[in-house]
């Protein structure tokens, strides 16, 4: 099944979805070319930012 949702122009366009991911103090995630690629292949086209300029995150 794919999801789909109504566009501004009222057309249905693809399903955008977002989470917020809070981590530990301290805590961080790998950085990317430390992923296998199963791994890289199983993570797909997903990013990450973070929400604040002077905290590091790493996928």
């Amino acid at each position: 099944m794919q999801l789909k949702q109504v566009l501004a122009n009222g057309k249905k366009g693809a399903l955008n979805v977002g989470v917020v991911l809070i981590l530990p103090e301290r805590f961080e995630l790998a950085p990317f070319d430390h992923i296998s690629p199963n791994m890289k292949e199983k993570i797909g086209n997903l990013s990450f930012q973070t929400t604040a300029p002077l905290r590091k995150i790493f996928l």
